[in-house]
């Protein structure tokens, strides 16, 4: 079961690479004690080897980092929506390289709910009125949609 749905926006551009997109989506996490710190540190790790980039409909980029349920408390998702957005490694051929403005952190508890928030996750990468409500909407729109969209028990 999702938990909690957390969103949040760069709005400064401090965010210079795909380690700062992962450490501030996880610092979230941590603040509202769903992983322990190191929960952070697995991410950036994972994503070294296992990169998660997907390039989308109209070359929009987005990324889905996650580390291992070992260090997470309670699931869920933290949206980050970037002004100015960093490469991440392509996941479909890791040599390459999609330009993310969009990050959804994923803490899951159970290794079984990954797949089926990969799937819906996957779903809604493929509606064009999605992809435009995270791009514009304000953040507690967004923060509603997703929580509607990706819950499940």
């Amino acid at each position: 079961m999702i938990n909690k749905i957390l969103v949040y926006e760069d709005c400064t551009g401090q965010v210079n690479s795909y380690q700062d997109a992962i450490k501030l989506a996880g610092k979230q996490f941590v603040k509202q004690k769903m992983v322990v710190p190191e929960y952070i540190n697995a991410c950036v790790n994972r994503e070294k080897d296992f990169p998660t980039g997907l390039a989308v409909k109209n070359n929009i980029g987005i990324a889905i980092p996650h580390g291992n349920e070992k260090f997470v408390k309670t699931s869920g998702v933290s949206f980050l929506r970037l002004v100015k957005p960093v490469n991440f490694g392509l996941m479909e051929d890791a040599s390459k390289n999609v330009s993310c403005q969009f990050i959804f952190n994923l803490a899951l508890f159970q290794g079984k709910q990954q797949l089926k928030m990969l799937r819906k996750l996957m779903h809604l990468f493929r509606s064009d009125d999605f992809l435009t409500s995270i791009a514009v909407d304000k953040l507690d729109d967004i923060k509603t949609s997703l929580s509607q969209e990706l819950a499940f028990n």
